[in-house]
């Protein structure tokens, strides 16, 4: 039996579709190009490497060009206007409240961030706690670092926690520390010990699975 969830932000808990994380991938590009003084398909480039690289763009930033995490972040996503995609989602706030198990929110994004998109949902007051890349240390996802912080907040062992997430990566590393990895997405990652098409299915699934 689960006794918490550790719940990603982007593109999980709201449909890739909407357009929300490619217009704030655009934001960190420009303010990236303005930065380097790059064109901005080469900071677009730079962007993804860094991503890659090192979990966020922001940690990226820091330890090659020494740009300060928190500049990329107030600058470029925490500006972003969220309401312009997203709506607010009650069926979903209802349904993870009825599980009855411990909701973390566990993203590499800003608390600003998160709290603007969670209130742009109609998810205020759902999850108890919200994990975000300061509390990481802007080590975030996928960096096992990331996981020990989130288990040692939770205190909890890795088997009785799962991860709702979008990202293969995320996802892989859930796995090789023992916690389930749930992936969610119209084409989910073969990773994920349980594959969802959307949020709206985990509720169901882990039920029919005698989870919760």
């Amino acid at each position: 039996m689960l006794r918490a969830l550790l719940v990603d932000l982007d593109e999980t808990l709201y449909p890739p579709e909407c357009g929300l994380l490619p217009a704030a991938d655009r934001r960190i590009s420009e303010f990236i190009a303005r930065r380097l003084g790059l064109p901005f398909d080469e900071a677009d480039a730079l962007r993804r490497r860094l991503w890659m690289d090192y979990g966020t763009t922001a940690r990226g930033l820091s330890v090659e060009y020494a740009i300060a995490p928190e500049d990329m972040c107030s600058e470029a996503l925490e500006s972003t206007d969220v309401g312009a995609y997203l709506r607010p989602d009650p069926a979903l706030a209802d349904e993870l409240r009825s599980l009855g198990l411990r909701l973390v929110l566990f993203t590499n994004g800003t608390r600003t961030y998160a709290e603007k998109v969670l209130a742009a949902l109609g998810l205020e007051g759902v999850f108890e706690a919200l994990l975000d890349i300061h509390f990481l240390a802007w080590e975030g996802k996928p960096s096992p670092a990331a996981f020990d912080r989130a288990l040692g907040f939770l205190g909890l062992d890795p088997a009785e926690v799962a991860l709702v997430d979008d990202n293969p990566p995320n996802l892989a590393v859930a796995r090789e520390m023992g916690i389930l990895a749930i992936a969610v997405g119209p084409d989910p990652a073969a990773v994920g010990d349980i594959n969802l098409a959307d949020i709206h299915a985990l509720v169901p699934e882990l039920r029919r699975r005698g989870l919760v």
